[in-house]
């Protein structure tokens, strides 16, 4: 059986040194490192610029990142590129991760829980519009309106959908919506498919979902969904994270979360910041990770 290698695509937006930290917990032998730095964000691109190591690629395609906006989606897809273009082995995951995530379990349990697991899609998910938790219409108003968030902002873009909703000006949507968390954990074969497709089947649905609202919560499910890729994703997103606690949504992990965090079954966690709370990320490495 040919070694799962394990690429890691992280979206980073600020502090460089808890990417570093970030990239050092995951580090092991069959691992790389993609990472999208926002294009608002040099300083932290400086400080990653700074920091050589054989198997970290920084992506040369950068984008503006605003909240709800497709950029988003198009630097996921450049770091998939990117990432396909380096892959030595056929048998791989591909992990999209936030730099402000943190393993929660060791390298040797990631990579045997995957290695074991090999072949299922690990991506939240839930028909369009039985979410509950997205509000009154399901977030069918993400998908129903045009959104313009990347070219005008989310203000002036909510100001352009009040005006569709008075005017009753819904969008047709061909295709079957879905829709859950942002976070994935895809096969080699899964990602190619997805970089295939929309050259062909599926550019539509990238065409329909530029105009839209958040749609890194939505685009890779809505794709995987109406695949025959279908029948081998398993409905979690291997995160523990929580939307519940509050006062962040979601919450900002602090050091009284630790206990929760060391019970979960799930590989990674997030929401970290070190500028707010440094001390879990020292009880996660000193207690979970300590090798």
């Amino acid at each position: 059986m040919e070694k799962l290698e394990i690429y890691y695509l992280i979206l980073v937006h600020k502090n460089a040194d808890q990417t570093i930290r970030l990239i050092r917990n995951l580090d092991d032998t069959g691992v790389k490192f993609f990472i999208h730095v926002d294009l608002n964000s040099e300083s932290v691109m400086a400080g990653l610029q700074v920091y050589k190591q054989k198997n970290l690629f920084l992506s040369d395609k950068r984008f503006e990142i605003r909240w709800g906006g497709f950029n988003i989606i198009k630097a996921t897809i450049a770091l998939i590129q990117q990432a396909i273009d380096h892959a030595s082995s056929e048998r791989a995951y591909f992990v999209l991760l936030s730099g402000q995530d943190s393993p929660i379990k060791k390298t040797g349990h990631i990579s045997s829980f995957l290695n074991f697991s090999y072949g299922k899609q690990y991506i939240q998910h839930s028909r369009m519009p039985s979410l509950n938790s997205w509000g009154k219409s399901g977030g069918m108003e993400r998908i129903h309106f045009n959104w313009f968030i990347d070219e005008i902002g989310g203000k002036k873009s909510l100001a352009l959908v009040k005006e569709q909703i008075e005017k009753k000006d819904y969008r047709a949507i061909n295709f079957v919506p879905y829709g859950g968390s942002q976070w994935w954990c895809l096969s080699k074969q899964c990602v190619e498919f997805i970089l295939d497709s929309l050259k062909e089947e599926n550019l539509a649905i990238y065409e329909f979902f530029k105009s839209t609202l958040i749609p890194d919560e939505m685009f890779f499910q809505t794709i995987l969904l109406n695949s025959s890729f279908k029948k081998s994703v398993a409905n979690n997103n291997l995160r523990h994270i929580d939307w519940k606690s509050g006062p962040d949504y979601p919450r900002i992990l602090k050091k009284e979360d630790f206990k929760v965090i060391k019970r979960s079954k799930k590989l990674f966690a997030r929401k970290f910041d070190k500028d707010i709370c440094e001390d879990i990320l020292l009880m996660i490495e000193d207690k979970i990770l300590i090798k």
